[in-house]
């Protein structure tokens, strides 16, 4: 990463002050504050985050592979930040803080790629790979968000079972 990005990023970590919550803090507050409904509308923009992050990878690898061909990025790059963009507009602000460290982090993303002339497509391969791997990381965490959410589901759902079978 070259060292540019890297401060930038930092300081864009700093700014914002968001720790890294463990999904198990999501639980506790899907179990105690959240009804079926709004877990739903949870699940969703879950979904809708992972669609975003993985089209994200993905322009980024294939910028990677253009970048590595000397051919123009830059449209890469835009469809990079259209995706963290739209996501954005999936989580809203009474999200879990952990969903909203995702939205977060991408914010930062964005705002590293616009402040070091990445969007235009002024970048090095290493960068491009920090980039790729950035996104990974918070496809990663989403997704593990959503795994818990699942398997929570699915023990409530055996409990239930249980219950019903001993009346």
């Amino acid at each position: 990463m070259s060292l540019e990005f890297a401060i930038e990023m930092k300081r864009l970590e700093l700014e914002t002050k968001k720790l890294d919550v463990e999904a198990d803090v999501l639980l506790d507050q899907i179990e105690g504050k959240v009804r079926n409904r709004e877990r739903k509308e949870i699940g969703y923009c879950l979904e809708c985050v992972i669609k975003h992050l993985s089209a994200a990878v993905k322009y980024a690898e294939e910028a990677i592979d253009y970048k590595r061909q000397g051919r123009d990025i830059s449209p890469f790059m835009k469809n990079i930040v259209k995706e963290l963009e739209g996501m954005r507009g999936d989580i809203t602000d009474d999200a879990p803080e952990e969903v909203l460290y995702i939205r977060d982090r991408a914010r930062m993303i964005r705002i590293a790629m616009t402040r070091t002339y990445m969007l235009v497509g002024v970048t090095t391969l290493k960068d491009l790979q920090d980039l790729r791997n950035e996104l990974d990381k918070l496809l990663d965490k989403a997704i593990d968000i959503q795994r818990k959410m699942v398997k929570k589901a699915g023990d409530l759902t055996i409990e239930i079972a249980r219950a019903l079978q001993s009346l």
